[in-house]
């Protein structure tokens, strides 16, 4: 951290937006807990239920890159300000839907404006954190979005089942964005004062934006990466459809359903805190995440093959421990972040986030179509397991290294502090 900053204020920075994350997940994968009802209400088949977690993907996938260089460009506080107004307007939106092109037309917005939270949190850590602690600090930022995944998992079937209904608490809780809005308008700042101003040389200058591109496309490194971002998407959308598959298969309630499954989202809590922390310490970040790929995949054969009547403790366990060790796949950004150029970061970070929610874009429906074809789970079970399968592989196989590539950048930090 620069010399120029308030002691400790990298850690406000770094609550805003953990705060603005936790949002993002709750908004993000509130369709989930919520399917089960709307199938009902609106009468929807399984593929047009998937389209509502695709309709928020398509425009935050889709925003990935742009985000890249809007931030390199204009910096941070200048883009995640409109953006988020944007995203609490398509919450507005969403909550009074009671048909199904409103409710798109709201996931639409919503995944528009959220498109640019997580890479500018990633940036911003990237800036006020030295190089020892951006794992952790990634970490504790995802856990907050663990945070919000549980929660919508919670609060959702909860209000809608004691409040006649899910469209009054959705607007009560979208409002709570405003308060965010605030507090960034108030206290986020782009860097500490007295950064040296090359490591920021991108601000203004979009003439180094296609430079930066391709310097990115350039590292070798970072293609596994992409591909197994991709994939990971795949896996990502079987655990969005784990609420409607106990209901059908195991024959859940919905309340218990969504308690059930949000036990894979709330472990990603202590999980991703912890997985960065102990990275940092092993100093490795291959062996976690190609294990906790490994693990994570196993483990959800097991969940989805308990048997019918199974008590409710041992699939909340299964659950859990799945999640810790999903917890895992944060690591990729701190590992993208250590073999990509820094005057190239923002854009590069954008690129792979948006390979990471590719496939959040066409798989749900997907699985939801492949359900309605074969009346059965097991087609779609299969296949996005055999997704995460071949993740794993490259996370073993093609996948190098990276911590070590740090030494260069603590001695440069260590340089401008003194």
């Amino acid at each position: 951290m620069g010399s120029g900053a308030k002691p400790r204020y990298e850690w406000l920075i770094l609550a805003m937006m953990a705060l603005s994350y936790f949002q993002v997940q709750f908004h993000r994968i509130s369709p989930s807990p919520l399917i089960p009802i709307l199938m009902d209400e609106l009468g929807l088949t399984y593929a047009v239920a998937g389209l509502l977690s695709s309709a928020f993907f398509i425009c935050y996938t889709s925003m990935q890159i742009p985000t890249g260089v809007l931030i390199e460009t204009s910096g941070v506080k200048k883009i995640v300000l409109p953006f988020m107004a944007l995203f609490a307007s398509g919450a507005v939106v969403f909550s009074q839907g009671r048909d199904i092109g409103t409710l798109l037309a709201g996931r639409v917005i919503m995944g528009l404006g959220s498109s640019v939270i997580w890479v500018s949190t990633l940036k911003l850590i990237s800036i006020w954190f030295p190089v020892e602690k951006r794992a952790t600090a990634t970490g504790l930022a995802n856990s907050a979005g663990g945070i919000g995944s549980f929660m919508a998992y919670i609060v959702l079937p909860f209000l809608s089942a004691t409040m006649g209904g899910w469209n009054t608490p959705y607007l009560t809780i979208s409002s709570l964005l405003l308060i965010t809005l605030a507090l960034l308008a108030l206290f986020l700042k782009d860097a500490p004062a007295g950064l040296r101003p090359d490591e920021e040389s991108s601000l203004g200058n979009w003439s180094i934006v296609k430079e930066n591109m391709r310097a990115v496309f350039a590292v070798k490194d970072f293609r596994p990466f992409v591909v197994a971002s991709v994939i990971s998407g795949i896996g990502w959308s079987l655990i969005l459809w784990m609420p409607k598959f106990l209901v059908d298969v195991r024959g859940l309630s919905y309340v218990n359903a969504d308690l059930i499954s949000s036990s894979i989202t709330v472990a990603m809590i202590p999980g991703g805190a912890s997985i960065g922390f102990i990275s940092d310490r092993l100093k490795k970040r291959k062996l976690p995440l190609f294990l906790g790929s490994m693990m994570s995949t196993a483990l959800i054969v097991v969940f989805v093959a308990l048997p019918t009547g199974s008590s409710y403790v041992l699939m909340g366990f299964v659950g859990f421990v799945v999640g810790l060790f999903w917890s895992t796949w944060i690591l990729g950004f701190s590992m993208v972040s250590e073999i990509l150029p820094r005057r190239a970061l923002g854009t590069g970070l954008g690129f792979y986030n948006m390979c990471n929610f590719i496939g959040s874009i066409f798989a749900p429906p997907l699985l939801g179509a492949l359900v309605d074809w074969t009346g059965t789970y097991a087609a779609p079970i299969l296949f996005a397991l055999s997704a995460l399968v071949v993740q794993t592989l490259i996370y073993i196989f093609l996948v190098k290294e990276t911590y070590l590539r740090n030494a260069h950048l603590q001695a440069g930090e260590r340089r401008s502090q003194a």
